[in-house]
């Protein structure tokens, strides 16, 4: 019955966001920030009950390519870590002009869906991908 449960979950299913376009990729809302005194933590060096100078800082993943994937495939199991810091930056797959289409549409749909199930949480949220 477990397993059946989480099969049919929102969360792996995908399905509990508003999304935009013909290839109903996620939305995320435009989020205000303040540029002056951005403060960056690596996803890599978060922890559990950090301390209160980089709880002030926005978390990226601009140089954790290995863990990427990580928040997309469980979500929530990094809830607690992300949580506590002012705000996070979704994840971000570096796109040149010789990548293919469909992967620039799969990397652009899971950093917006991540982005999505954070705001939904009530955190800042500040898209990396366009």
């Amino acid at each position: 019955m477990r397993n059946f449960n989480y099969r049919n979950s929102n969360d792996f299913l995908r399905i509990s966001y508003n999304t935009t376009g013909f290839l109903n990729i996620p939305v995320i809302k435009r989020q205000e920030i303040n540029e002056s005194n951005i403060e960056y933590i690596s996803f890599d060096k978060i922890k559990y009950r950090d301390n209160k100078t980089n709880k002030s800082k926005y978390v990226h993943f601009f140089d954790c390519y290995p863990l990427l994937l990580e928040p997309y495939i469980n979500i929530h199991q990094f809830d607690k870590r992300l949580f506590q810091y002012f705000a996070i930056f979704t994840p971000y797959v570096k796109i040149d002009r010789n990548t293919p289409k469909w992967e620039i549409i799969t990397n652009t749909a899971m950093s917006r869906w991540c982005g999505n199930q954070w705001q939904n949480s009530n955190c800042e949220v500040i898209t990396s991908v366009s």
